[in-house]
């Protein structure tokens, strides 16, 4: 009898031990699913940040796209400026060659007048 009763107090302790691992296993897998509800917020947020980013980028692209026309308009715009600035450079040092012959041969009429008199 003793022997039953300390047999059963052994199962009875088992039973105790195995509902205890029972709510410990059950408090684990709440906290597994709370665990993976937010893992599953934070990959929601990740998402709309890459959506964010990516808007971003296509934003960034069109700008990058749109500055280097300007930039191309700008740099031929700049080229056929220097153009019309040589061009107009030239045409003055044309002028004062022009200028000096003038110059020179008013300088010979003159000495040549001088020289008459």
């Amino acid at each position: 009898m003793e022997r039953m009763e300390s047999l059963l107090q052994e199962i009875l302790k088992n039973q105790l031990e195995m509902k205890q691992d029972i709510v410990n296993m059950k408090q684990d897998m709440a906290n597994m699913k709370q665990d993976m509800a937010n893992m599953k917020q934070d990959i929601a947020y990740l998402k709309q940040d890459m959506a964010y980013l990516k808007e971003d980028m296509i934003s960034v692209k069109q700008n990058m796209a749109r500055l280097e026309q300007n930039l191309e308009q700008t740099r031929l715009e700049l080229k056929q400026e220097i153009q019309n600035v040589f061009e107009e450079v030239k045409a003055v040092k044309e002028r004062l060659q022009t200028v000096e012959i003038v110059t020179a041969s008013n300088w010979k009429d003159l000495l040549h007048l001088k020289a008459i008199r």
